[in-house]
């Protein structure tokens, strides 16, 4: 048994926005698709999208004390920094700065303004489950042996919580702003020639 529970921190930071427009129309659809976000229109097209990625990092301090021959190791404190990089993509078809552009920009900030919003509720949603998976001890004739096993366990309920906010944030994402309503609000935004542009110069007409 570990002398004391863990004392557990989580924190988050987000890097700068970025942007990426060398990704075509048909690339960034069957990218969307593979992730799963759909338009929730008639197109079959993504004109943009919304990429996040998360790394994490951890600090930690250890107690052991002898037991017999070796030392029962227990985790003291646990800080984990959740780094979250946030990417726009606008399909490589669309002229920078025109409607089209303009319009799928701000459709994407919507995404973007969300997903700040839910970052800031992450450490709360995932410092149970980091706890759960340092508590107890165990032995090990070394220290370094020791912090390993417990990084490892640290990381990969990480890992996990992040793969179910991740979850939740698709949800979300998708009830709260990709509607039909607001697709339609996209496509009648500009005028049907700037379309037709973008989708032929796509090959798609």
């Amino acid at each position: 048994m570990p002398v004391e529970k863990p004392v557990v921190e989580i924190h988050t930071e987000a890097t700068e926005l970025s942007y990426d427009s060398s990704v075509g129309l048909r690339a960034l659809t069957k990218q969307a698709q593979a992730d799963d976000v759909t338009p929730a229109s008639e197109s079959i097209y993504n004109m943009g999208l919304t990429k996040i990625a998360w790394n994490s990092g951890a600090r930690l301090r250890l107690q052991g004390r002898p037991v017999g021959g070796s030392y029962c190791w227990s985790v003291t404190s646990l800080d984990m920094t959740v780094t979250e990089t946030t990417t726009v993509y606008i399909a490589q078809e669309i002229e920078p700065k025109s409607c089209i552009w303009r319009e799928v920009r701000a459709h994407e900030l919507k995404h973007v303004a969300l997903d700040k919003k839910m970052f800031g509720r992450l450490p709360k949603e995932v410092l149970p489950k980091i706890k759960s998976a340092v508590i107890g001890a165990v032995l090990f004739e070394d220290g370094e042996a020791a912090m390993a096993y417990f990084r490892q366990k640290g990381e990969k309920a990480m890992e996990r919580a992040l793969v179910d906010f991740s979850d939740k944030r698709q949800k979300e994402q998708r009830s709260a702003i990709d509607t039909k309503e607001e697709y339609a609000r996209v496509d009648a935004a500009c005028h049907k020639s700037e379309w037709a542009a973008v989708f032929k110069l796509a090959g798609l007409n």
